[in-house]
């Protein structure tokens, strides 16, 4: 009886704003605090989770991503009591300075916080899930997302929640608002966990509802039935645009959360969910190109007719190269589990842009390089929006020529095929 009285005072403290009240605390402190708990498990890909005592903390590099926290919960990697949740995974849930960063244990329950700053001292009640011998990943997500506090310890005034602040390295494609029970389109709209977590937090949801989020996004993959993926994968928000929900199943925060199975990927028989009648989906908009279309400017037909020739070879006297530019109706592409292709320099981005005859070309956020295939959007610096920081085109150029020096405008340069002249850098 003691412990049905406990859960159920555990389960009400979970449910309000202040997700850790100092009572819940004091409560699940008696049963938990004086054990210190060191056990090994091992997730998919090998990584071994080790479940600490209450009042411990990981190290940096042991902090494990929400991915990994949502893997350990589902197949029961660490041992939890939440597959009957209404929620259908784990919390997530930021610090209200008591909670580390990271995922972590309370009760029966797993919870994920998604701050970037983490205690200097642990809570008695928590016990902390960490990565044995570091590479937990969260350290270097928080980097490459560019996400912060609004403060640089995550801790504001009690009772308050708080949003994290982003720049633009996690890409925001243009999006779009779905009716009541509807789902985004399968491959392309289905929002990632850190896109969902960053247009909640930076207002951009708010401007499409009209709503006011007052905290941060739920997990949530259950809907109707408390079944998993009986709502839209992805991101969601209620009727009044005052909540934001994320179900991870169909997305890269979910693809080995398959419950008690092993390698078989967490997602729904449509890829994108199913509808829902009480939430609306948040989806990128998705262009499908069936048909070539017309292009509405010399400028661009110039382009088209490069692109046309470098999908076959350059003339003998011309040569590949990649020209800061425009590009109009391109797309990037993503792997099969959703992620940005994506390359780590330059040179390699272009050679495999070299062997597909349908990369236009490629652009760079100012860490990584991306190609560019047939889509719906328009691309350059800038376009369509600040994280894009270079746009170059894959292009035929005239080969480098000696000239006199009175007549030579850069030595050595280069001119395209549209009477353009460059100087090599």
């Amino acid at each position: 009886m003691v412990k049905q009285i406990a859960a159920v005072l555990i389960s009400v403290a979970f449910a309000s704003d202040d997700v850790l009240s100092d009572d819940a605390l004091s409560l699940l402190q008696t049963r938990v605090a004086k054990h210190q708990v060191h056990q090994p498990f091992t997730l998919s890909d090998g990584s071994v989770l080790e479940l600490r005592g209450g009042g411990t903390l990981c190290e940096e590099d042991e902090v494990i991503t929400f991915a990994k926290c949502n893997e350990a919960q589902k197949r029961q990697v660490i041992p939890n009591g939440m597959g009957v949740s209404t929620h259908g995974g784990i919390f997530n849930t930021r610090g209200h300075s008591t909670q580390p960063t990271g995922c972590f244990k309370l009760g029966g329950n797993m919870y994920f916080n998604d701050e970037p700053a983490t205690l200097k001292n642990g809570h008695g009640s928590i016990m902390p899930i960490c990565q044995v011998g570091g590479g937990g990943g969260r350290a270097a997500e928080i980097i490459a997302w560019g996400v912060s506090c609004q403060e640089p310890t995550c801790v504001e005034p009690r009772g308050k929640h708080h949003f994290n602040i982003w720049d633009d390295s996690v890409f925001i494609p243009e999006l779009k608002l779905m009716g009541m029970g509807e789902v985004c389109e399968e491959a392309c709209g289905v929002l990632t966990y850190e896109q969902c977590s960053k247009i909640n937090d930076n207002g951009v949801l708010n401007s499409l509802t009209g709503g006011k989020t007052p905290h941060e996004l739920h997990h949530q993959t259950q809907g109707g039935g408390h079944v998993a993926g009986s709502r839209p994968s992805g991101c969601t928000t209620d009727s009044r645009g005052i909540s934001c929900q994320f179900s991870s199943l169909d997305t890269p925060s979910g693809i080995h959360a398959a419950p008690n199975t092993d390698g078989d990927a967490w997602v729904t028989p449509s890829g994108v969910g199913v509808g829902y009648g009480p939430v609306r989906a948040i989806c990128g908009v998705c262009t499908t190109t069936t048909t070539t279309t017309t292009t509405t400017t010399t400028e661009a037909a110039a382009v088209e007719s490069i692109i046309d020739e470098v999908a076959g070879e350059c003339p003998d006297d011309q040569m590949v190269a990649y020209v800061e530019g425009r590009a109009d109706n391109a797309e990037y592409r993503r792997d099969a589990q959703r992620q940005m292709v994506k390359f780590d320099t330059e040179d390699e981005a272009q050679g495999v842009c070299n062997g597909e005859d349908d990369c236009v070309g490629i652009w760079s956020d100012g860490r990584s390089w991306l190609g560019l295939y047939p889509g719906g959007r328009s691309w350059a610096k800038g376009v369509p929006n600040g994280s894009v920081k270079s746009v170059k085109l894959k292009s035929c150029v005239d080969m480098p020529v000696e000239e006199d020096e009175a007549a030579a405008v850069g030595d050595p340069h280069f001119v395209t095929n549209t009477g353009n002249r460059f100087d090599y850098s």
